[in-house]
């Protein structure tokens, strides 16, 4: 097995000329690395737009490396966050170079979008679908020498194909918390700084303190996964005094909203983030865990900016999505971040289920009375495969009648205005030209 050669791909992924981009970390790649180097297995990382790889660029390289096994990340920013498409195309186009250089090989994907949709992702020719633990998952599939997908019926944590019949195998659940795993080997990224509507430096990098959410918002795929597996606060300053010192980071996003509601972990890892020069950092919270001493320890430590999730100014349609707050415990913690000298951006989501134009108006006014430094506006999806790729007219209208519904109401705002795909609409003009700059980069 020690001569086994895996290559992990994170595919290209350039955004559409009017969004902004913000290019996430391939985490569940960087896990996989450094789990399989810690066995002594050797893996090959590429990431093939950070590198400015060309279509023939990663066809040579394919070619070069020869390897047996193939991982490709799924969260990308593109197709992820659409509300309707029929196929990945940079993942497609990933697969068939590989296929038609060596129409044997085993191609696996990972990562939540194709957890979320197989039955999409397997119409691009992939062998399986790592869902659960993919770190010990492939370990055992390439430490069994798999390669045809009949064999996979008794590995656990993947989906794949028999026949016409897409095959979801148990879960694994053998993992009991994400410290079990070494840290990932930061050095795969080059030293490249990635961007992001929450950036306030240029050397800005988000990172994970769990799997999972323990919460049941109807609308999240990370509720899905049925567990929550987590880093301890050691752990996550550990990593991120790595970054800050040997790879000169200095402006932190901890993405995980459920990561800071236990108040001991907060204090513990505020405590670290405080003695540590230099950085600032901010996070995704719940607003119904947070108090104005717990807010203060957070500033006092470093953190600038707390995003929280309100996604409705209904109440009725909180209560459908199970969200599990409402609108006073919205304003209030809004008021008491803002108090404790902390910036606060808010994620709304429009288009929500039973949410009339009526609706929207009303969300959008209590967006606006709200008044956050950034204001995160995306288009509701569909966790249902069916629904979310079943294109028509009518979906398309609503979007753009959306869109000028946003436009119309936030025309002139002096802050930040993020929407759907991640669109800065107070930065067109530099979406427009690093689009092109980025299409002249990398031709596929």
């Amino acid at each position: 097995m020690c001569n086994t050669r895996i290559l992990l791909i994170n595919p290209l992924d350039i955004t559409l000329s009017i969004m902004h981009t913000s290019n996430r970390l391939p985490h569940d790649l960087l896990y996989i690395d450094s789990y399989f180097h810690s066995k002594g297995i050797n893996t090959y990382y590429l990431d093939v737009e950070n590198q400015a790889m060309t279509r023939e660029g990663f066809k040579a390289y394919i070619r070069e490396i020869n390897a047996d096994y193939y991982v490709i990340n799924t969260n990308g920013k593109t197709f992820h966050n659409r509300s309707f498409l029929d196929v990945d195309k940079y993942v497609k186009d990933t697969i068939f170079c590989i296929k038609d250089y060596r129409p044997d090989s085993f191609v696996m994907l990972c990562g939540q979008t194709s957890n979320l949709y197989p039955e999409i992702y397997f119409r691009l020719d992939a062998d399986c679908i790592i869902y659960d633990e993919p770190e010990y998952s492939i370990f055992e599939i390439v430490k069994k020498g798999i390669k045809k997908s009949p064999d996979l019926r008794g590995i656990k944590g993947v989906y794949f194909r028999d026949g016409d019949r897409i095959i979801r195998n148990d879960s694994r659940n053998a993992m009991k918390s994400l410290d079990e795993l070494p840290y990932p080997r930061w050095e795969n990224l080059g030293g490249y700084f990635w961007d992001s509507t929450y950036r306030e430096r240029k050397e800005f990098i988000d990172i994970i303190g769990m799997r999972g959410c323990p919460y049941g918002c109807k609308f999240c795929k990370s509720s899905l996964s049925g567990k929550v597996l987590l880093h301890s606060p050691a752990y996550l300053l550990e990593q991120i005094k790595i970054l800050n010192r040997d790879f000169g980071y200095t402006d932190f996003f901890i993405r995980d909203a459920g990561y800071f509601d236990d108040d001991l972990r907060c204090a513990e890892i505020c405590k670290g983030l405080r003695q540590m020069k230099g950085i600032i950092w901010k996070c995704n919270a719940r607003v119904d865990n947070m108090t104005l001493d717990k807010l203060k320890t957070m500033k006092e430590s470093g953190c600038t900016l707390i995003s929280y999730g309100v996604e409705s100014g209904n109440e009725d349609i909180l209560k459908e999505i199970n969200k599990g707050i409402n609108r006073k415990a919205i304003i209030d913690t809004v008021a008491v971040t803002r108090k404790a000298g902390i910036k606060v951006a808010t994620y709304f989501i429009i288009g929500l289920p039973q949410e009339g134009y009526f609706k929207k108006i009303k969300s959008m006014f209590f967006a606006k009375a709200l008044n956050p430094d950034i204001l995160y506006i995306s288009q509701y999806y569909s966790l249902d495969a069916a629904e979310r790729f079943r294109h028509s007219w009518i979906k398309s209208i609503r979007v753009m009648l959306d869109i000028f519904l946003v436009s119309l109401f936030f025309l002139g705002r002096k802050r930040f205005i993020t929407y759907y795909c991640k669109v800065r609409l107070d930065r067109v003009k530099y979406n427009l030209e690093n689009h092109r700059i980025n299409k002249q980069k990398i031709s596929w």
